[in-house]
């Protein structure tokens, strides 16, 4: 994501729903430099991470990584396999 170097954002928000089993544990890297590195909460939840630790850039990778699970795996009728991970309803940078 595109950045003004001279004006980084200050935060990245994230906001969570609860989805499947919990806890899963989700970790949030940005420019290769992991910020975040928890379970996430059994109800619906913002997540602020502080930006401050990062060098100045023109650009932003944002990654976040999961436990995956299947439905399958959590409901004895379920015919879905997909590998699924935590629902993000929204990610923001201010």
């Amino acid at each position: 994501m595109p950045v003004d170097a001279e004006n980084l954002p200050h935060e990245l928000v994230i906001d969570l729903l609860p989805r499947g089993p919990v806890p899963l544990d989700l970790q949030v890297k940005v420019n290769d430099m992991t910020l975040f590195s928890e379970p996430v909460p059994e109800k619906e939840s913002s997540t602020v991470i502080d930006l401050s630790p990062l060098k100045p850039a023109s650009q932003l990778k944002i990654e976040l990584l999961s436990e995956t699970w299947s439905p399958m795996e959590v409901t004895a009728r379920s015919l879905d396999s997909r590998r699924l991970g935590v629902a993000v309803k929204g990610v923001t940078l201010r």
